[in-house]
């Protein structure tokens, strides 16, 4: 069924070198019915290759940045900007279904009060088409796993998670608000894991959409900052789990935190990223009495029952998921 109006979705695609992965993944929303209403490129630094047609004509926009304020800070920049309930976060390296607006004005309309995130499955580029991930579950370690799902050729059926993984996530916008956005202190890296416990703890929920299907190249940017993702990967998983965490799950989980930390501590040294370590280590120290403050905050505002709605959505392992359906035509 064609649709002419707009849907209202404000998207927003931070990007670093812009080029041919942004064409496709721009391409791919203009080629949605009905479109977004707004599609704006955050282009990080001035290396971003942005000057094409394609990226200035509406609904597209270019905010184009002097210098590279990290991923967060693009997103945010660019949501800030809109003005529609929903806004689209993608990565440059992410191209939409053909049906993925379609499916989510069908969805928005009967989705419950409480859900104010939209998990889209990714899928695999190349020539095997199998699932990327679908959201992000909570572990034990306090980070968030996308493999519950991954390597399954069947989408996965419609269920709650904690997040939606950053590359394609949709956001309520009054949501969105209500957590100050995606944290500034990440650069890149778990800033879709720390919102996401953010918005838990406030009673907003997230679901997978197994209509809202995209393929995503994955890790496309972060593969060129191997010693810099590092660094970020260990600071803002220390942050993100000691500020978004509850204290129930502190005394449930606490040990296996701490013990894996350790060995990943202890495993990184060993491959030559001493310096990554002890920076990382460094600098969630001098953040720890910031982390204390905003965690106490985010407790005496977080609704009832909060650590039990995490523990049940613990990652319990992979799901081996059955045709029927949770299929998908991707």
């Amino acid at each position: 069924m064609t649709r002419s109006r707009a849907a209202p979705v404000d998207v927003v695609i931070p990007t670093l070198w812009g080029g041919e992965m942004l064409r496709a993944c721009v391409a791919s929303l203009l080629d949605q019915r009905p479109s977004p209403a707004s599609v704006t490129i955050v282009a990080n630094g001035t290396g971003a290759e942005v000057s094409a047609r394609l990226f200035h004509e509406p609904p597209v926009r270019v905010i184009a940045l002097p210098e590279n304020i990290g991923f967060a800070r693009a997103v945010n920049r660019g949501w800030r900007d809109g003005t529609q309930r929903w806004v689209l976060v993608l990565n440059d390296d992410v191209v939409l279904g053909p049906e993925f607006m379609a499916a989510f004005e069908d969805r928005r309309g009967t989705l419950p009060e409480e859900v104010k995130c939209l998990a889209a499955v990714l899928w695999e580029a190349g020539s095997v088409r199998a699932v990327h991930s679908a959201g992000l579950c909570l572990t034990p370690y306090g980070y968030g796993n996308r493999s519950q799902f991954r390597g399954s050729v069947i989408a996965p059926p419609r269920q709650e998670v904690v997040a939606p993984c950053g590359a394609c996530g949709l956001y309520e916008r009054g949501a969105m608000s209500r957590v100050g956005g995606f944290p500034e202190d990440f650069f890149f890296l778990f800033e879709d894991w720390e919102v996401g416990l953010r918005m838990q703890a406030l009673g907003a929920t997230c679901t997978v959409e197994p209509d809202l299907s995209a393929t995503h190249v994955g890790s496309a940017t972060l593969r060129q900052f191997p010693r810099r993702r590092l660094y970020e990967g260990m600071k803002n998983w220390l942050v993100a789990a000691s500020r978004g965490l509850p204290n129930e799950f502190w005394a449930a989980h606490g040990c296996e935190v701490l013990s894996f930390a350790r060995k990943s501590l202890v495993s990184m040294r060993e491959a030559g990223a001493e310096e990554e370590v002890d920076a990382a280590l460094t600098t969630y120290q001098s953040l720890l009495p910031a982390i204390r403050a905003a965690r106490g905050e985010l407790a005496e505002s977080a609704m009832p029952g909060w650590n039990d709605r995490l523990e049940a959505l613990m990652y319990r392992g992979p799901v081996a998921i059955e045709a029927g359906p949770a299929s998908i035509n991707h």
